[in-house]
C-alpha cells in the first residue's frame, strides 16, 4: 500500500468481504449478493460489481497519482504483496517517460516509466553520478506472476568491464 493511498482494506472471512473507504464501511454478503452499509442500505449483486469496479480504478488511480505527485528527495516507502518495504524515494533530477530509456540517463537522477494509455507507473529507474543504472523498482509483476510473485519488486544493474549490463537487471 503507498503511504498515500486511499484507505481502502478488503478482508475475507466468515463469508463476509469487507470494503473500508475513509469512515464508510460496506459490507458485501453471500446471502444476497449485495451491499449494505452500516446504516442498512443496500444495492443489489449489479450494482455492487460496478461499485466494486469503481473502487478499484480509483484506488489504482490516487495511488498512481500519489507516486507522481510526490517530489524528488521526500522519502517514499510501500510496500510489498509480500509485506516488504521498498524505498522508492526519488533523488537527483526527476523525469517521467513512456519510451524506456535504457541503461543510460542523465546523471543522479531519477526517472518514472509510464503506461502510455493509462499513466500509471510501471517502473521506477534510478542513475547514478556516471548516468548508469543502478535500480529498478517495477510497480508490476509484467503479466508473468511465476518469475516475479512479488509486486513491487526490485532489480539490480550490475555491469561488466566495459561499462555495459551484464545481463538482465537481477531481481533483489
Amino acid at each position: 500500500r503507498h503511504k498515500k493511498s486511499p484507505d481502502y482494506l478488503r478482508v475475507v472471512g466468515d463469508g463476509v468481504t469487507m470494503l473500508g473507504v475513509t469512515a464508510a464501511s460496506i459490507f458485501l454478503t453471500p446471502e444476497t449478493g449485495g451491499l449494505s452499509d452500516a446504516a442498512g442500505i443496500t444495492a443489489d449483486a449489479a450494482l455492487t460489481a460496478e461499485l466494486e469496479d469503481a473502487l478499484a480504478t480509483e484506488t489504482e488511480d490516487v495511488a498512481s497519482q500519489a507516486v507522481a505527485e510526490t517530489t524528488a528527495g521526500e522519502n517514499e516507502i510501500i510496500n510489498t504483496n509480500l509485506g516488504r518495504e521498498i524505498d522508492i524515494t526519488r533523488y537527483g533530477d526527476y523525469n517521467t517517460t513512456t519510451i524506456n530509456p535504457g541503461y543510460q540517463g542523465s546523471e543522479n537522477s531519477t526517472i518514472d516509466i509510464i503506461d502510455r494509455e493509462t499513466g500509471e507507473p510501471l517502473t521506477r529507474r534510478w542513475f547514478d553520478s556516471n548516468g548508469r543504472a543502478t535500480r529498478d523498482v517495477d510497480f508490476t509483476d509484467h503479466g508473468n506472476p511465476a518469475n516475479h510473485p512479488e509486486v513491487p519488486h526490485e532489480h539490480i544493474w550490475e555491469y561488466g568491464p566495459d561499462g555495459k549490463p551484464s545481463g538482465r537487471p537481477l531481481i533483489k
